[in-house]
């Protein structure tokens, strides 16, 4: 087909098109289920960029946050300031 209507674009697309509704194959099929967990990823990252801190010393504030409220995790994971040097 592209050999046959190489110098009409316009022709060409028209053909493809004629074909597409005639084998029932949908052309943007194959991105749009893609797209829908978009809005999920997105909303993940933010949710992940907005906890963690951007230096050490914020992780060890958000450390403390997150063993007020389950006080059997700090004694299994040991954070302080002496943590890995």
């Amino acid at each position: 087909m592209q050999k046959k209507y190489a110098k009409d674009r316009e022709k060409l697309s028209q053909e493809q098109m004629k074909l597409y509704q005639q084998a029932g194959v949908n052309p943007l099929g194959g991105c749009l289920p893609a797209l829908i967990p978009w809005p999920i990823m997105i909303g993940l990252y933010q949710a992940i960029t907005t906890v963690m801190g951007a230096q050490p010393e914020q992780l060890m504030e958000l450390s403390k946050h997150i063993y007020q409220a389950l006080p059997q995790l700090a004694t299994a994971v040991p954070v302080n300031g002496d943590f890995l040097g």
